[in-house]
This record gives C-alpha cells, sequence and structure tokens, in this order.
C-alpha cells in the first residue's frame, strides 16, 4: 500500500502545482482587535498575522497541494482499493446525474451568515472519469460588520463511484493518508454511514478537515479558521454541519 501511496502522492503533488483551490471546505476569520490604521469605510487597511488583502488568493493556493492529493486517492483508493476487497455490485443511491451545482448544495446561509454575509465568489465544477464523477464547489464571503474582519472560503468535493464497496475503500484511502500526514482523526456520527474529522494547529490558524463515505459517495470538506469566531460560533461544529447538510442534500437514485 505504501508505494500506491507514494505514487499518488507524487502525481498529486505535480497536480497541485497547476490548480490553485478547490474541492474542500476552507473557511477563515480573521479578527480585527489588533489591525492597524481604518480605511475610509471603517475597517482595517491591514489586518492581525499574514493577511494583507490578498488573503482569498493566499488561502487557495495554499491548500490546492492537500486538494490535489486527496482527489488522487480518492481515485486511487476507489480502483486499486476495490480489487481487493472482494465486495459485490451494490446499487449506487446517489444519482450523479442529478447532483447539478454543488455549490447550490453545500453553501447553507443559515449556517453561513454569521461568519460572513456578503458573497465575493461562487465556483461550481465537475468533471468526469471512467470510474468515478467529481462535484466541487468554491465559494467565498466576508463579513460586512465593523466590529470584526472575518473571509470564509468554502471548498466542497463530492466524488460519486460505480458502488458503495469503491466509495468506501477511497474513504479508507482519505484516512491513510492522513495518517500518513501525522493527523489524528475522530470519529463523527451522524455524518453520512461514516465519517472522520481532524484538526490542525499551525501557528495563527486552525484547520478543520472532515471526511465522510454515503452510499456510494465520498464527501471532504475543510476548515481553516483564524481569530475570533462569532459569539456562540465553533469551526468544527460549522465544519460537521456543512458535511451533514450536503449530505442530507444529495440526489438519490429513484427519486
Amino acid at each position: 500500500m505504501s508505494h500506491v501511496l507514494d505514487k499518488l502522492l507524487a502525481g498529486a503533488s505535480a497536480a497541485g502545482r497547476s490548480v490553485q483551490g478547490k474541492k474542500t471546505i476552507a473557511l477563515q476569520v480573521i479578527d480585527s482587535d489588533e489591525s492597524e490604521e481604518p480605511r475610509a469605510d471603517g475597517k482595517p487597511s491591514t489586518y492581525q498575522g499574514r493577511h494583507r488583502g490578498a488573503d482569498l488568493f493566499r488561502q487557495l493556493t495554499s491548500v490546492g497541494w492537500v486538494l490535489a492529493v486527496v482527489a488522487a486517492l480518492l481515485a486511487g483508493g476507489g480502483t486499486v482499493l476495490f480489487w481487493s476487497s472482494g465486495i459485490g455490485d451494490e446499487r449506487p443511491s446517489v444519482d450523479a446525474g442529478k447532483i447539478g451545482d454543488l455549490c447550490e448544495l453545500v453553501v447553507n446561509p443559515e449556517l453561513l451568515t454569521p461568519w460572513a454575509d456578503v458573497e465575493q465568489a461562487r465556483s461550481p465544477e465537475e468533471t468526469s472519469e471512467e470510474k468515478v464523477r467529481t462535484f466541487d464547489c468554491t465559494y467565498s464571503a466576508e463579513y460586512a460588520g465593523d466590529e470584526a474582519y472575518r473571509l470564509v472560503t468554502l471548498f466542497a468535493t463530492v466524488q460519486v463511484y460505480e458502488d458503495p464497496s469503491k466509495a468506501r475503500a477511497a474513504y479508507a484511502g482519505v484516512l491513510e493518508f492522513e495518517a500518513a500526514e501525522g493527523h489524528e482523526t475522530s470519529s463523527l456520527s451522524g455524518v453520512g454511514e461514516q465519517a472522520a474529522i481532524a484538526t490542525v494547529e499551525d501557528g495563527e490558524e486552525t484547520e478543520v478537515r472532515v471526511h465522510s463515505q454515503e452510499a456510494n459517495v465520498t464527501v471532504s470538506v475543510n476548515g481553516f479558521l483564524t481569530g475570533q469566531p462569532p459569539e456562540g460560533g465553533d469551526p468544527e461544529q460549522l465544519v460537521e454541519d456543512l458535511t451533514a447538510g450536503l449530505i442530507d442534500a444529495l440526489p438519490r437514485a429513484g427519486n
């Protein structure tokens, strides 16, 4: 398995250099308590930490290699790992032909508005390969209030396989990647058939990753947090709720 993972990581690294920011959810919040002089609109001209007006671009590029690796592992897990599983055919329960715009399914205004209420960008994508269809959404918004500056960037990926056994194998591959990166994962309940969450501390940033498998699909969602969340806000709970909502919204075969 290690040589398979090495090949996947090598290919994903090359892909990550040519593909910028997509496929998972990222959440970034910047507190303005230590900001410098305000602009004419009342917001600081620069913000705490490393963020200097190119925050969104930095977010998109910083997670590109991670997303490429995860995508490669999902695809590789759905092929290489499947052949050793010996699981028979099962009818897919998610209809890829009815998914359409993934952003319509993952962007939940009720959950996101307290964090960021002014939409900046929205970009759904879809790609098809021989044995898997991939749906992506990149979404960004900022908080309009004067008391703090918050930028939210969402990255979501749904991959639809021929049957649940391939999705289960792909999900296992993603968890192997997290373990190889030294990220401890914890199981989640109520998010698909199986799900795991990993929290990665990196200086001022806290990254939350949620991976899930439901029927014949895998879902990956990431969240990046810097600064003070809104009152009562929990970044881990936000990413978990967004993932669960996305899974619930996926169209089912026969419906």
